[in-house]
C-alpha cells in the first residue's frame, strides 16, 4: 500500500427555493464541518423551470477531500441531501420535468 495521499478537488452545486437561506445556510455549515478548503462562488437567483414554484437561491462549492466517490456519495445520501430533503419534506429524485 502506497503512502501517498490522494486529494481530490470537489466541485458541487448548491440550492434552494424552499426556506433558501435556511437550507444553504445549513448545508455550508456541514461542508465547513467536514471538508477543508471550502471555496464558495456568489449567491445567484433563478426562476424555477419546468415546473411552478418560489424562485432559487443557488451556487457552487469547491473542496477538497480523501475520500473516495464512493464514500463522497455515502456522505451527501445519508447525512447531508437527506437531512435537508427530509425536514422540507421533500423527496429524492423528485420528477421536475415530464
Amino acid at each position: 500500500m502506497s503512502d501517498i495521499e490522494i486529494v481530490h478537488k470537489v466541485y458541487v452545486g448548491i440550492g434552494s427555493n424552499i426556506e433558501p437561506i435556511a437550507h444553504i445556510t445549513k448545508c455550508i455549515k456541514s461542508l465547513k464541518e467536514n471538508f477543508s478548503n471550502l471555496r464558495l462562488s456568489p449567491i445567484y437567483e433563478s426562476s424555477s423551470m419546468g415546473f411552478d414554484g418560489p424562485n432559487f437561491y443557488n451556487l457552487a462549492a469547491f473542496f477538497e477531500t480523501q475520500n473516495d466517490l464512493v464514500s463522497l456519495k455515502k456522505f451527501f445520501d445519508s447525512s447531508l441531501l437527506f437531512e435537508i430533503t427530509s425536514s422540507s419534506r421533500i423527496p429524492l429524485n423528485p420528477l421536475r420535468f415530464k
